[in-house]
């Protein structure tokens, strides 16, 4: 394997503004340890050469980056979508949790939903529509999934959900992050 990476590195043309890199270094990234390569490499275009070509337009697509937004707001546009064409349901739900009034609060629940993933697929006021998905996401984690008042089973179900919870937040701060940077 060390001899196919190095025969792969020693084909890859050089720049005349990126710094020689140490032997071990290119043995690492042809391995898949590419976490120390940043260091060693001086501007944007450099990081970005790493990405193989195809790779990187596939990325670079707009149909790519609305297929991202669309598998992340599936989730809110079902759940927006479920609770619309069966309100009672719904409103049910919503007394379950303890919210009072319940309609009211399913047509708030709703409209977040709803509109919050309408604009993010429209990649318009990206920033509003998943801060305001980021908190409605937040606030269901102590008033649905609550696992720290539960046991068993349901509490580590629950906690997975939490978790899951979590790592949506994370991937709406990227998509108002990414809504904010220059298109190409």
């Amino acid at each position: 394997m060390l001899p196919v990476a190095w025969k792969i590195l020693s084909r890859t043309p050089r720049t005349p503004h990126m710094s020689p890199q140490p032997p071990g270094l290119a043995f690492c990234i042809a391995l898949g340890y590419r976490d120390a390569a940043p260091r060693y490499l001086e501007t944007d275009t450099d990081r970005i050469a790493m990405t193989p070509a195809p790779i990187a337009a596939l990325l670079r697509a707009p149909a790519t980056a609305f297929l991202g937004r669309l598998l992340l707001m599936f989730m809110f546009l079902g759940s927006g979508i479920s609770k619309l064409l069966d309100f009672g349901a719904a409103t049910t739900e919503m007394a379950y949790f303890g919210l009072q009034p319940a309609a009211p609060i399913a047509v708030v629940v709703i409209f977040t939903q709803i509109v919050g993933s309408l604009l993010v697929l429209a990649n318009r006021l990206v920033w509003l529509a998943a801060g305001a998905l980021g908190i409605f996401t937040v606030l269901t984690i102590p008033i649905a999934h609550d696992f720290w008042n539960m046991t068993g089973e349901k509490a580590q179900l629950e906690f997975y959900v939490a978790v899951e919870h979590v790592a949506v937040l994370g991937a709406l701060l990227l998509v108002a992050i990414l809504a904010e940077r220059p298109r190409p």
